[in-house]
């Protein structure tokens, strides 16, 4: 009976020590696992950082290419006001040639008239 209790005993330590070894294995995995999922959230944490940063940048450019484009659309209305302004110079012109014209002609009759009183 006392061999039986010591090959129980036995078999009990073996067990034990099976046990034993595959909770330390278990163990180390779980603090693999853990030291993972720290790195994980310190890089996530680095991104949340990060991200707000490139928001603003992008907010920051959006804003200049806004600026940007209302200072283009006020200097295309002076462009287009003065080219509509040298339209108006050049019909004004042509209309001042022609009654210069026509005054020209005037003269040359009003020559002619004085000379054929």
């Amino acid at each position: 009976m006392e061999k039986i209790l010591q090959e129980v005993l036995n078999e009990l330590k073996e067990l034990k020590k099976e046990t034993s070894d595959r909770f330390d294995k278990l163990e180390a995995k779980v603090d693999k696992l853990g030291t993972k999922i720290d790195d994980i959230e310190a890089a996530n944490g680095a991104k949340h950082i990060e991200i707000p940063t490139k928001l603003n940048t992008l907010c920051d450019d959006v804003k200049f290419i806004k600026h940007k484009q209302f200072q283009n659309e006020q200097e295309l209305f002076h462009l287009r006001t003065r080219l509509e302004t040298n339209e108006k110079l050049d019909s004004i012109i042509d209309k001042l040639n022609a009654v210069e014209a026509v005054t020209k002609e005037n003269l040359y009759d009003i020559a002619k008239l004085k000379l054929i009183k």
